[in-house]
């Protein structure tokens, strides 16, 4: 939370998740998703990780090229299909590695 946060001062910091109506119901009524700045779900845009097209939805709807972008995601194959179309990918392992990656390539966090 904290990270995302800080990239927040920086830049737009948008969801994109795999998920089914009854969860995102639930996770909105929770306000789980209220610290990102738009939330593009599977079961609302109509595709799913990795399929590039729920990236290409994503860039089209944000108005920015895949070089613009940063996706981090723990699933290795969602980051190899984001990479294929030009995205920059981080897969996510750990809070303090993924600070470590934003803030030396990106300089995006102190």
């Amino acid at each position: 939370m904290d990270i995302i946060h800080e990239l927040k001062q920086k830049i737009r910091v948008v969801l994109g998740t795999n998920t089914i109506d009854s969860h995102y119901k639930v996770h909105i009524n929770r306000g789980d998703y209220s610290i990102f700045q738009k939330v593009y779900a599977s079961n609302v845009i109509g595709y799913a990780k990795p399929d590039i097209n729920f990236y290409k939805y994503i860039l089209d709807s944000e108005k920015i090229e895949p070089s613009e972008c940063i996706l981090i995601d723990d699933s290795p194959k969602n980051v190899e299909a984001a990479n294929s179309i030009g995205i920059n990918g981080i897969v996510f392992s750990d809070a303090q590695s993924l600070r470590r990656i934003l803030s030396n390539k990106y300089k995006l966090l102190n």
